[in-house]
Order: C-alpha cells, then structure tokens, then sequence
C-alpha cells in the first residue's frame, strides 16, 4: 500500500481521537456552566426575596400575557387582510 495513504490514515485517525476528547471536554463545560447558571439564577431568586415557586408563577404569568399579546396582534393583522 502506498506509505502516503498510510501516513494520511494514521494522521486521521489521531484526528479523530483528539476531536473526541475535544467533544467530551465540551459538554462537560457545557455541564459546568448550566450548573453555574443554575446557581446564579437560584442567587438572583433569592437575593429579590422570591421563591423559587414564586417566580416559576411570575414567569407563567408572564408568558401567558406574550402569548395573549401575540394573539391579539395576530387576530388584528388577519382583520386588516
């Protein structure tokens, strides 16, 4: 077999190899990251004095009044139509 073919083949799959430990390494930085996301998010909470339940309803409330706004744009684009 041709030694250059061999030499590319032996490049590739060292390749490889580093491009899964590249990958590995990022999700567990991706992991460290949402974890220290949660822990600022969870500082925030606290330090605005609410609880955890109290924004999830908070973020409810806010979501259904986009949605609701959302809809009501909707509704008056398709009248003017």
């Amino acid at each position: 077999m041709s030694n250059k073919l061999e030499k590319l083949r032996a490049s590739q799959a060292k390749d490889m190899e580093r491009l899964e430990l590249l990958q590995a390494r990022l999700k567990e930085r991706e992991e460290e990251i949402h974890a220290e996301e949660k822990i600022v998010v969870l500082g925030i909470v606290q330090e605005i004095g609410m609880t955890p339940e109290q924004l999830a309803e908070h973020f409810a409330d806010l979501l259904a009044q986009k949605r609701q706004s959302k809809k009501k744009k909707e509704d008056s684009t398709n009248e003017t139509v």
